[in-house]
């Protein structure tokens, strides 16, 4: 029961402060910012076309 509640509550705070967390929109691309590497501003790097991987859906 306590499991339940806790992954909800967590579930809740994800969804609420999601803009904060992934502030990178996976579908714009920049193509200035090819196949970056992983760095501060895209966790894990970013595809051809400049989008983030870490927040590709």
């Amino acid at each position: 029961m306590l499991f339940s509640i806790l992954f909800i509550a967590i579930l809740c705070f994800l969804a609420l402060f999601a803009p904060y967390i992934s502030p990178n929109d996976p579908f714009v691309q920049r193509l200035d910012k090819q196949f970056l590497s992983p760095c501060r501003e895209y966790p894990l790097g970013t595809d051809e076309f400049g989008r983030c991987i870490f927040f590709q859906e």
